[in-house]
């Protein structure tokens, strides 16, 4: 930030954010899951990691177990992607 006072930083950790939102931005970094929608940006992947599901313990034993990928739907969730 010293170094580079005109640049500035926002984070949106939506996983659809509305390109109407980015308007005015130079370059946005976006962690998407797919195939990027349809739009006018120009898109390249500069980076690729995978995605985990976690539980507490406590969760574990006060909830059963999903045993399908639909389940998931039903739980509570925190994601930052």
């Amino acid at each position: 930030c010293r170094q580079h006072p005109s640049i500035g930083l926002c984070c949106d950790t939506s996983l659809s954010p509305k390109e109407d939102l980015l308007d005015g931005f130079d370059v946005v970094l976006s962690f998407q899951r797919g195939p990027l929608a349809d739009s006018n940006w120009i898109a390249t992947e500069i980076k690729r990691w995978p995605s985990v599901v976690v539980a507490s313990p406590e969760r574990l034993q006060a909830h059963p177990l999903p045993y399908h990928i639909t389940d998931l739907q039903h739980l509570p969730c925190i994601s930052s992607l």
